[in-house]
């Protein structure tokens, strides 16, 4: 069993690690390493407390965490443009869904979310991600997380 204090941008929190959990995780749980926890929160005690059942590393975090791709196309996409958006879903096909978000012209205020079929479908990893954010730039890219 572990007892461990984890912190972000917006505070701290304390974690326990259950023996069971902490056998699976005992490598990844290090000063310093950067991880998405999940677990439950216990409301017992006078402070919340974690009560930790998994780690994901950052490398694994996109493809087991992600749920939709959400890409903001710019106003002044064309045929061109979608059709290298197109290759690129194709290269990194599989089963997470994509939404395209476009703006009619000369209204930024009003944005229509497109679903286009399964076969759009990408698995993303680390890699699409860089590509997509080099293509669209990285403020136009949204990974949704999963729902449990």
């Amino acid at each position: 069993m572990a007892s461990l204090t984890i912190e972000d941008l917006t505070g701290t929190a304390e974690c326990v690690v259950f023996a069971d959990a902490y056998e699976r995780l005992t490598d990844m749980l290090t000063t310093d390493n950067i991880l998405f926890l999940t677990g439950r929160i216990d409301k017992r005690r006078e402070r919340l407390q974690i009560i930790v059942e998994d780690a994901i590393s950052v490398e694994e975090a996109i493809p087991k965490l992600t749920g939709l791709v959400r890409i903001r196309l710019p106003e002044t996409s064309n045929g061109n443009h979608l059709d290298e958006l197109g290759r690129i879903l194709k290269r990194f096909s599989g089963r997470c869904p994509v939404e395209l978000e476009v703006s009619p012209a000369n209204r930024p205020d009003v944005r229509v979310r497109i679903r286009p079929s399964d076969e759009w479908f990408v698995s993303p990893d680390k890699q699409f991600y860089e590509e997509i954010c080099g293509f669209v730039k990285e403020e136009n890219v949204t990974l949704v997380p999963r729902k449990k």
